[in-house]
């Protein structure tokens, strides 16, 4: 093998083609294909970016289900605060922390452009302020 020498400033970098066909060996059994390339390609990169996005497309549809599941969820909190005027035992200092989250996260969703983040948001920092507001009122 030839040692490289060494280019002055400015000097244009010229390496025959040949050369660049020696960087990337084939894979042992692959000399003979006549595509010295796609000796090293594993797959296809367009069917990993088409499962990838369906495998992001169910992983978006769960995300949506589950953070519109929790909201629900914390509307008996707010209804027994609000209707029942019964805050015993609320944490503020907790739904403080869950607020905060909420306006960072959206925050970060308007930033993103990504209403799968930011519209989630709207709704956590409602019931968040709802439970943190009865907590004071009530408690």
């Amino acid at each position: 093998m030839e040692c490289p020498r060494v280019l002055r400033l400015g000097e244009p970098v010229r390496q025959p083609e040949a050369a660049l066909h020696n960087l990337i060996a084939p894979k042992a059994g692959d000399e003979g294909r006549s595509d010295p390339w796609s000796a090293q390609m594993i797959h296809n990169p367009a069917n990993a970016l088409a499962a990838a996005s369906h495998s992001d497309t169910k992983l978006r549809s769960l995300l949506g289900v589950m953070s519109v599941f929790t909201m629900i969820m914390t509307v008996p909190q707010v209804w027994t605060i609000w209707v029942g005027q019964q805050a015993a035992g609320v944490s503020i200092l907790s739904w403080s922390a869950y607020l905060a989250s909420a306006v960072l996260w959206l925050w970060f969703g308007i930033r993103q452009h990504d209403r799968n983040i930011y519209l989630p948001c709207l709704g956590w920092i409602a019931l968040d302020g709802a439970v943190i507001v009865g907590a004071v009122v009530y408690g």
